[in-house]
């Protein structure tokens, strides 16, 4: 069964262009670990907030490509400059019904 993932996350006003640059290295990463990035969303009345959905075949793929990416020394140095910029963070898995 599909699982796809939600991701919020919100950094200080200041920090959007920051984030921006950052969301295009991790495509980079993500492109090279075939994770399918279902799209990019901005909150029209806070920009500082954002979203993003990623699909998996099912949890197996997710766990073994969270595992992949957490062992990937760009991803782990773009997650380091991501924490000093980012104020709020929520994963949420969902799954259809």
């Amino acid at each position: 069964m599909a699982l796809v993932m939600m991701y919020r996350t919100e950094t200080k006003p200041d920090r959007v262009e920051k984030l921006d640059k950052l969301r295009s290295e991790f495509m980079d990463i993500y492109e090279s670990h075939d994770v399918d990035i279902v799209g990019h969303w901005q909150d029209s009345e806070r920009p500082h907030v954002s979203y993003y959905m990623a699909r998996y075949e099912d949890e197996d793929e997710y766990e073994k490509t969270v595992r992949e990416l957490r062992e990937d020394e760009k991803y782990q140095e773009l997650t380091d400059r991501l924490h000093e910029i980012r104020t709020d963070f929520e994963a949420t898995h969902l799954t259809p019904v």
